[in-house]
């Protein structure tokens, strides 16, 4: 599933942040969230994504991550539904990898079946 997501976001767009939400969860902790807009093929779509996948361990930090960030962001999108999109792209390492062994061993399985039954004929 992790590499079908990785293909489907083909579209690289850039949006513009309307409005930055520091929230507080879980005591302590703090999530980033953004308020943005973009446009494709000639619509404007307004989305709220969070920006942080694990929550900052005080607000000081989310405030310095705001300081450093910038008005317009890089997003990825799926051109047939561009209300599926994410900040970031990357490769599914290790879930190719297990998709590789996975079809490694089923050609290993394949292979045997195929040489035990030739050599069950003789």
């Amino acid at each position: 599933m992790q590499l079908y997501d990785y293909f489907r976001l083909s579209a690289v767009q850039s949006a513009q942040v309307e409005k930055w939400v520091i929230k507080e969860v879980k005591g302590a902790k703090f999530q980033l969230w953004a308020e943005y807009t973009f446009a494709f093929d000639g619509r404007e779509y307004k989305e709220k994504a969070l920006l942080t996948s694990s929550p900052l361990p005080n607000k000081f930090l989310a405030e310095d991550f705001l300081i450093r960030s910038k008005d317009e962001l890089t997003i990825f999108l799926d051109p047939t539904c561009p209300h599926i999109n994410s900040f970031k792209r990357e490769f599914p390492l290790k879930a190719a990898l297990y998709l590789l062994v996975c079809l490694g061993t089923l050609i290993y399985f394949l292979f045997l079946k195929g040489y035990a039954a030739k050599f069950q004929e003789s």
